[in-house]
Parts: structure tokens; C-alpha cells; sequence
């Protein structure tokens, strides 16, 4: 029970980090189109 609660936790731990550096990454894109399309 404990191992399988640890393994899910660095499942979930692993996806949690890989969401935020997708949102991360799509964020600073989004944040480079605009400001090129502003500064255009």
C-alpha cells in the first residue's frame, strides 16, 4: 500500500512538473508573439 502510494506520488509529482513547464513554456511563447506583434 505505502509503495504504491509513493510510486503515484512521483507519477503525479512528474506530471504535476511537466503541466508547469508546458504552461511555462506556451506562456513565454505567447509572451514573445505579442510583444513582437506590439512591437511591430
Amino acid at each position: 500500500m505505502e509503495y504504491g502510494f509513493a510510486s503515484h506520488l512521483v507519477l503525479w509529482s512528474i506530471v504535476a512538473l511537466s503541466a508547469v513547464g508546458l504552461v511555462a513554456t506556451l506562456g513565454a511563447s505567447w509572451a514573445m508573439v505579442k510583444g513582437a506583434a506590439y512591437k511591430d
